[in-house]
């Protein structure tokens, strides 16, 4: 989800008032993290511990010396002497926690590889990297490796095949659960069986357990969990049967362990600066990574209940820690919340005697979440003997989150009472699976405030000069219908931009080629404020509000939630904005909502029935990204166009495509599948392909265990491709996401503070080529019927015949080209069946018919061919130069509104 909003709808507008001021101020718990990899060993780090005394988390990553013969894995790694491991596999993870669990993850190597890869600027081979090469010297014997672009763990050709891993902790670590799970295309299939054993000796002859995967066995698929071993080591044996010609192989597989670490004797880090000695085995790769974590607790000053006293709130029990129940954020009790998930509210509350806080400006408090239910909110409350409940919003993880929050505004000279408070869903109904939360140190404390730096906007754009285009032109302009405008442009929040940088956004996406603006997180305020900015300069607005008062239709858990927003919020406020807003040439189309399923699709016919009648010229649409929800509203709503988000790039295989290979015909095959789907209907397809990527993230806690995750940032051959593909498959206008990072660490079209890249300019330079064509392809469809009429002869290039679609219908037929590769030239002959007519090059406004041998597309690279006659030709470029004109006057919409 791309949305970030609050639910608005509470039990008194009193609360609501008092809900948006307590949301302000909040901070994260404070910590620390110490992270190094050491190369050679022995060695000795050096932690400040700033806060109390604290236990913190230990991360050991096995790092193997790939320098030597055999190669040697980290083992017995040990902190002052604690020793934590025996021989780690491979970039495993061991996780020792304090409150005497841990967890040990391993990642095979058995995967698709992800690419490109680059090292000092250089494309490298992926399988070089351990990560894909330590199938070779983890398993305690040599494993049958097979595969294209992935490694396949194969277990069965001809005959069974076996891959053996010694897993061992050293006492006092006891592992008490083991999982093991992985893909097998196989399975299912008649006869094919996949064996998981583990035994206690290398020898294998004393089986500890074993389970067989398959049809007709007691597991059908992965994983396979094995309980109560209790034991410090296994040896894990895989293999398989299967009929003659069969071949079974295994990818995407995971090792993992519980363990009991209650016998282990943590290192505490005290107050100050504390040093280890990290020491291995002299036969150990003398390599490792270590990683400490730790949540500061609350100074015993600053606690005012951690519920060690008798409890004095109603709506809980008194949880006594320990290992089955969870530990306490501080002390050695807390309180429990346990209550129906019917739909109906609950509360911790406590009663106090009117109490002064006003020396505090402070509060914090821990919550843990056990097993959670969709919330409208979970608050935490503090009420003035002359107020409502005024509230800041705790938000408990599966751990204990402890938050702190400012309060300086709240009235609490004489506090009657506090609590913590849970708004149902209403409508949503689990009554046989409680709700679970926990709650420890409420804490009261002043701390001065330390204003936050006010955000300037970068040098370039703060003194922009902005062109001379008037920001409220006096001339109404046309408008064409929506399926005959295409286009081009961003997925951005433009609403909380201030008008300089508008100004200098709208111009620079002018310079780009750029016509239009999808509108995330928007406001009607701030849509009628940049209205005037963007019309200037011919940039229109598909507008997107940020939640139910702006028109957003909300995500809320339950119909009857939902069906209550739309009748006492949205349907009120549409009635009366968007009239307003009817005869508005820079407001192209209405976004109800995004990436809804396919029930929310068939909610929103009063909505578009709405919002057609008020402002016919500007339609309502949806921003979809489940193909299954599209066709619902298709069917039910026949929106005239449909925007689909889709990101083909990414850096782990277990979330979408991660090599070029695998990304562009997943691209492919997802815009075609919406194109049909559209044109089924009479709709058009807008398109926001990938113009984001993320920083490679390894997070080291489960379900990761360093497993490489994140979006791949497109290269700018990819940013082309991704347009001209659209289009080869029908797409009539092409929105990137997003326009500029919002995190640090994030990519988008535009680096931080709207500084250019290599992206943006690709960008304008796909933008340039496609406004030259734009009102010809809007006006197209694709023709698959004669398959013949137009081939390429490289298959990196792609053919696709176009025809004009009703009702612009003649006998005129065109041509799509797009290469398919993002990173090199593609050279190729184009075979086109054109009888007695001419080619032309519509974007080079030239005749290429005798010039279709040894053509060749830079990356990423694409054109529209004209196969017709001159007259044909002329037609279409007259076409074109009326459209890209904008006419002076028109009486059928305003620019300015008035």
């Amino acid at each position: 989800m791309k949305k970030r909003s609050i639910a608005t709808i509470g039990p008194a507008p009193g609360i609501l008032i008092l809900l948006a001021a307590g949301a302000m101020g909040h901070a994260p718990a404070r910590g620390g993290e110490f992270d190094r990899s050491f190369s050679s060993l022995p060695g000795e780090i050096e932690i400040e511990n700033t806060g109390p005394a604290v236990t913190p988390t230990i991360y050991v990553v096995g790092v193997p010396d790939r320098s030597t013969d055999p190669v040697r894995k980290a083992k017995g790694i040990a902190l002052n002497g604690l020793r934590l491991s025996e021989d780690l596999l491979s970039e495993s993870v061991l996780i020792l926690r304090p409150n005497g669990t841990g967890q040990w993850g391993y990642h095979t190597g058995f995967d698709i590889f992800r690419e490109p890869q680059f090292e000092e600027g250089r494309r490298i081979d992926p399988r070089t990297l351990v990560e894909y090469a330590k199938w070779r010297f983890d398993p305690v014997a040599p494993v049958r490796r097979v595969g294209g672009d992935m490694n396949l763990l194969r277990l069965f050709e001809r005959r069974p095949l076996e891959a053996t891993y010694r897993i061992a902790f050293p006492p006092p670590i006891r592992i008490r659960t083991f999982r093991v799970s992985s893909n097998c295309d196989a399975l299912g299939g008649d006869g094919v069986i996949v064996q998981v054993r583990l035994y206690a000796d290398a020898q294998r002859q004393q089986l500890i357990a074993a389970q067989t995967v398959g049809r007709g066995q007691p597991a059908a698929r992965f994983p396979v969990a094995f309980t109560d071993l209790d034991r410090e080591q296994v040896f894990l044996q895989l293999s398989a049967e299967a009929p003659a010609g069969v071949a079974v192989d295994l990818y995407y597989t995971l090792f993992e362990a519980e363990l009991d670490t209650r016998q282990v004797v943590m290192p505490e880090l005290r107050t100050g600066v504390n040093r280890l000695t990290v020491r291995d085995d002299p036969d150990g790769s003398h390599r490792v990574r270590l990683v400490f974590r730790w949540e500061d607790r609350p100074s015993a000053d600053r606690i005012w209940d951690d519920f060690e006293q008798p409890l004095q709130w109603s709506g809980g029990r008194i949880i006594e820690g320990n290992y089955d129940e969870g530990l306490p954020f501080t002390g050695r009790r807390f309180v429990r919340a346990v209550f129906p998930a019917n739909g109906r509210d609950h509360a911790l509350n406590r009663s106090l005697p009117g109490i002064d806080l006003s020396p505090h400006n402070r509060i914090g408090a821990a919550t843990r979440a056990i097993r959670s239910a969709p919330m409208r909110a979970i608050l935490l409350g503090i009420k003035n003997h002359d107020t409502h409940y005024q509230y800041v919003r705790p938000r408990p993880g599966t751990d204990w989150n402890f938050q702190t929050f400012d309060i300086s505004s709240f009235r609490r000279d004489r506090v009657v009472a506090m609590n913590l408070y849970w708004t149902a869903q209403p409508g949503f109904d689990r009554p046989d699976d409680p709700c679970i939360y926990d709650l420890d140190s409420v804490c009261l404390w002043h701390e001065d405030a330390v204003a936050a730096p006010a955000k300037a906007l970068p040098a370039h754009i703060a003194g922009y000069v902005a062109s001379d285009a008037p920001d409220r032109p006096p001339l109404p302009r046309d408008v064409s219908p929506i399926q005959d405008w295409f286009p081009l442009g961003i997925y951005d929040g433009i609403c909380s931009r201030s008008d300089q940088e508008c100004r200098w956004l709208f111009d620079q996406m002018r310079r780009l080629h750029m016509n239009a603006v999808y509108v995330s997180n928007g406001t009607l305020e701030g849509l009628e404020r940049i209205l005037p900015l963007a019309e200037a300069r011919g940039i229109r607005l598909v507008y997107q509000g940020s939640g139910e008062g702006s028109l957003y239709y909300e995500h809320l858990a339950t119909p009857q939630a939902r069906r209550q927003s739309l009748d006492r919020v949205i349907l009120p406020r549409a009635a009366e904005a968007v009239p307003r807003l009817a005869d508005r040439w820079g407001l192209a189309a209405w976004s109800l909502t995004e990436e809804i399923g396919p029930d929310l699709s068939r909610e929103l016919s009063d909505y578009y029935q709405l919002v057609r009648r008020l402002a016919p010229a500007q339609p309502p649409t949806v921003l979809h990204n489940n193909l299954q929800a599209a066709l619902a509203d298709l069917e039910a709503n026949r929106p005239l166009v449909v925007t689909h988000d889709f990101y083909p790039f990414f850096w782990s295989p277990r979330s979408g495509p991660s090599n070029p290979g695998r990304s562009v015909p997943y691209y492919r095959g997802r815009v075609r599948s919406y194109e049909e789907a559209c044109r089924k209907y009479g709709a058009r397809l807008w398109i926001m392909p990938q113009a984001w990527g993320t920083a490679e993230s390894a997070p080291l806690d489960p379900p990761h265990y360093g497993y490489r995750g994140g979006m791949r940032t497109p290269e700018p051959g990819e940013i082309k491709l991704q347009g001209w593909v659209a289009v080869a498959e029908g797409a009539a206008g092409i929105l990137f996401y997003a326009a500029v990072p919002t995190a640090v660490g994030e990519r988008q079209l535009w680096d931080a503070d709207w500084t250019e890249t290599d992206n943006t300019r690709a960008a304008g330079e796909l933008f340039a080529r496609l406004s030259r064509v734009a009102p010809i392809l809007c006006r197209l469809e694709r023709e698959d019927g004669e398959r013949e009429f137009a081939a390429s002869s490289n298959p990196r290039v792609l053919a696709q015949p176009f025809v004009k679609r009703a009702p612009h219908k003649d006998a005129t037929r065109y041509v799509v080209l797009a290469s398919l590769d993002g990173f090199g030239p593609q050279q190729f002959d184009l075979t086109i069946q054109r009888g007695s007519r001419r080619i032309y090059d519509l974007i080079a406004r030239r005749d290429v018919t005798d010039s279709l041998t040894d053509i060749e597309l830079p990356p990423g690279e694409g054109g529209l061919l004209l196969v017709g006659t001159p007259a044909d030709y002329d037609a279409d470029c007259r076409l074109i130069d009326s459209l890209r004109t904008v006419p002076a006057v028109s009486a059928r919409m305003s620019s300015s509104g008035s």
